[in-house]
C-alpha cells in the first residue's frame, strides 16, 4: 500500500515544535526563504489555479527519510497556511521499487496535475531514463532533485538540492589521516561504480589522502564495491578481514554509507582485540545507532548530512521556483563532521537534536 500523506494534515513538527534549538534554525531557514518568497498570507494562485507540489522519495521510513519526510511535512504545512499551496508527499511502499516510483511520478503529473516535484530518485539509471523519455513538451514539469542525482539531461530538472559529497569525502580524508595520525594505511569500500554521489565520497577521500598525506598509503582494491551482484554479507566481511590483515600498523576502513560501516564493525569485532585497537573507522551518515558506535569507539568520525534541512528546503526552494525565482543548478545542504571529541560542541548538538537524539 503507497504511503502518502497530504499536506493539509496535521503534521507533527519534528524540530519546531518539539525541540528549541532545532526551532532556532529552522525559525531562521523561513526568514531566509522569505526574501524571496511573497509575505505569508499571499495566495500563489496563478490565473485562478493554486499552486500544488508533490514530494516523491524513495521511502519515507528509516531514520534518514523518517527525518527527510518530517522536514518536507513541516514545510508543506507552512506553504499552505502561508500561501494556500497544496502538496503531498509519498513513496513506495518498498525501497526497491522503481516501477512503484515510476508510477507515483506519473499520477502526479496526470492525475494529480501537480506543478512541480521534488524528487528522490531510487535509481540514477531508470529514472534517468524514464524522465528523459516521459516528459515532453505537453507535460513538462519542473522537477527538483534532492539526496542524489539521476541520469538524465532533461530540462525538467531545474535544480539539485543535495550535500557536497566530494567536499564530504575531504573531510572523511582529514579524519582519516587524523586517527591515524598521519601515518597508516587505508582502503575504501564503495557502493558500485555507477552511483555517482558515493563514489565521489570514497574519491574525495582518496584525492585529499594522495595530495595532501605523503604517509598514508592506500591498500586493497581501489575501490571494493560492496554491492555487486552475488557479493553477499560474508564476502564483504572476508575481504574487510584480509586487507586489514595484509598490513601491519595502523589502518583506517573508508565505508560509503552507514549500512557498509556495520559490516566493517561486524568484521572487526571478529578479529583480535590488538587488531581492533589499530584500525579505525571513518564513516558517512548518521543515525542514533551511529551515535552509539560512536560513543563507543567502534567509529572513529562520521560525516554526516541533515536529513531535515534537505526535506524542508528543497520543498520551499521549488515554490520559489514556481512564483519565477531562478534556482541555482545546484544547491548544497551542509553537512556536519561528528566524533566523541565533539560532541559537546554547540552546532554538533544543534545537528544530534534535530536528528532527534536523545543528548
Amino acid at each position: 500500500m503507497i504511503k502518502k500523506c497530504c499536506a493539509m494534515t496535521v503534521a507533527i513538527l519534528f524540530c519546531l515544535s518539539l525541540f528549541a534549538a532545532c526551532a532556532k534554525r529552522q525559525e531562521e531557514n523561513t526568514s531566509q526563504r522569505s526574501s524571496l518568497l511573497p509575505e505569508p498570507g499571499t495566495s500563489s494562485e496563478q490565473d485562478d489555479k493554486t499552486l500544488k507540489i508533490a514530494c516523491i522519495y524513495g521511502s519515507i521510513t528509516g531514520e534518514f527519510w523518517e527525518i527527510v519526510y518530517n522536514g518536507c511535512m513541516a514545510a508543506l504545512e507552512e506553504l499552505q497556511a502561508g500561501y494556500g499551496v497544496e502538496g503531498y508527499c509519498v513513496a513506495p511502499a518498498e525501497n526497491t521499487n522503481v516501477e512503484q516510483q515510476i508510477e507515483l511520478i506519473k499520477q502526479a503529473v496526470e492525475q494529480e496535475k501537480v506543478d512541480g516535484i521534488v524528487l528522490s530518485s531510487m535509481n540514477a539509471a531508470q529514472i534517468g531514463s524514464f524522465i528523459t523519455e516521459y516528459f515532453q513538451a505537453d507535460n513538462w514539469t519542473p522537477v527538483i532533485l534532492i539526496d542524489r542525482s539521476c541520469n538524465t539531461d532533461s530540462d525538467v530538472i531545474v535544480s539539485k538540492v543535495l550535500s557536497d559529497t566530494y567536499a564530504m569525502g575531504i573531510e572523511a580524508g582529514k579524519q582519516a589521516a587524523r586517527a591515524v595520525n598521519g601515518n597508516g594505511s587505508y582502503f575504501c569500500l564503495g557502493v558500485l561504480p555507477d552511483t555517482p554521489d558515493w563514489v565521489d565520497r570514497s574519491l574525495g577521500a582518496m584525492d585529499y589522502l594522495t595530495q595532501n598525506e605523503p604517509n598514508m598509503r592506500q591498500i586493497g582494491e581501489t575501490i571494493y564495491w560492496m554491492g555487486q551482484e552475488g557479493r553477499t554479507q560474508e564476502d564483504q566481511i572476508a575481504y574487510i578481514q584480509k586487507t586489514v590483515r595484509s598490513v601491519s600498523g595502523e589502518v583506517c576502513i573508508l565505508p560509503v554509507t552507514e549500512g557498509y560501516t556495520n559490516t566493517a564493525v561486524l568484521a572487526l569485532a571478529e578479529m583480535s582485540s590488538e587488531r581492533r585497537q589499530h584500525t579505525k573507522i571513518v564513516g558517512f551518515d548518521f543515525s542514533e545507532d551511529f551515535y552509539q558506535l560512536i560513543v563507543q569507539e567502534k567509529v572513529y568520525a562520521t560525516i554526516a548530512q541533515n536529513p531535515y534541512l534537505m526535506g524542508y528546503r528543497s520543498t520551499y526552494y521549488l515554490l520559489e521556483y514556481l512564483l519565477g525565482a531562478e534556482l541555482q543548478e545546484r544547491i548544497d545542504i551542509p553537512y556536519t563532521m561528528v566524533t566523541k571529541e565533539n560532541l559537546q560542541e554547540e552546532a554538533v548538538q544543534e545537528y544530534l537534536v534535530c536528528m532527534g537524539i536523545s543528548l
